[in-house]
This record gives C-alpha cells, structure tokens and sequence, in this order.
C-alpha cells in the first residue's frame, strides 16, 4: 500500500511540480485501501462490508456526512 501511495504522490509532484500534503497522502491512501478492497471482492464476487477505517469510526465519520459536507 505504501509504495502505492508513494509513487502517486511522486507522480503528482512530476506533473504538477507539487507534492501532497500529508493529510491529502493519507487521503489517498484510504481511497487506495477502499478502492483495493471493491477490486478484490468483485474479482471473486463477494460484497465488501464495513469498509470504514478506525480513524474514521473514531471521529464518527460516516457517508451521509461526507454527503452533507459536499452540498454545503
């Protein structure tokens, strides 16, 4: 996962002559963990369930209010 995170965020800094900030790497690697979980239960058609990471839970982060931040 790491080195995942590692060579997109390198990849941004090329083309964008930018490199992320961490909150924005830690984003991305949560995006990439999820975005890997849907991969691998697909491929062997299964359902992903409970996919939220234990910062999120902690902070009570859920979708709906990840909606309603967007539409603010």
């Amino acid at each position: 996962m790491d080195l995942t995170v590692d060579a997109l965020s390198n990849q941004c800094n090329n083309v964008f002559n930018d490199s992320l900030m961490d909150f924005n790497k830690g984003n991305l690697k949560a995006r990439i963990r999820m975005v890997t979980k849907y991969a691998i239960g697909r491929q062997r058609q299964l359902l992903v369930i409970g996919i939220t990471h234990a910062t999120e839970a902690l902070i009570r982060l859920t979708k709906r209010q990840d909606r309603a931040l967007l539409q603010e």
